[in-house]
């Protein structure tokens, strides 16, 4: 992500990040492939072998989307889209009809 965009911890296992920039949707959807190859990966120990990934979920700023509650819903629904639809992948909410 770019320098500017702010990435904070929401609790538990969840995160935001806020890209304050213009960006494209084919920008948007390559950033993100590119996030969850890097959070994608396997821990092991001599008992054990697991396999770490990710979902991811976003939206756009609109006219009618321009607080936080807003925003954080629309990412929400689109990460339970993205985990509905298999583990290691995202889902943004301005393309789900």
């Amino acid at each position: 992500f770019s320098e500017r965009a702010v990435i904070s911890r929401v609790g538990g296992d969840e995160f935001i990040v806020f890209i304050p920039d213009t960006i494209e949707m084919t920008e948007l959807m390559k950033k993100m492939s590119m996030a969850l190859e890097i959070m994608k990966f396997e821990i092991a120990s001599e008992k054990r072998r697991s396999q770490v990934s990710a979902s991811m979920g976003a939206t756009l700023i609109t006219s009618n989307n321009v607080n936080y509650e807003m925003l954080y819903k629309q990412a929400d629904i689109a990460i339970y889209q993205a985990k509905r639809n298999g583990k290691c992948g995202y889902a943004i909410y301005q393309t789900m009809k």
